[in-house]
């Protein structure tokens, strides 16, 4: 990012607002006169509630743990799969 001038985090926020335009779209009855801050700071909201509820579904103990050995684990472990979601962290 350098070559343009641009910072990492602002390329990266631009591109999450790209991805997720549709849903920033939809908001806008609501949100009307959203800025690029608000924006974000509403993606980053809605991101970390997110990763809360998928924490809840899946317990405090298996949040972003479901490898091989995990004490979850379900019959497709054998194969060394995990059917379950994953949090993702940046």
């Amino acid at each position: 990012m350098k070559e343009c001038g641009i910072p990492e985090r602002t390329a990266s926020d631009y591109m999450r607002i790209h991805k997720n335009w549709s849903t920033l779209s939809a908001k806008s009855a609501t949100l009307p006169d959203l800025s690029y801050r608000g924006a974000i700071a509403y993606l980053r909201q809605e991101e970390k509630e997110e990763k809360a509820r998928l924490a809840r579904v899946a317990g405090p103990d298996e949040a972003g743990r479901h490898g091989p050995g995990s004490p979850s684990a379900a019959p497709a472990e054998d194969a060394g799969l995990c059917l379950k979601p994953c949090l993702i962290t940046a």
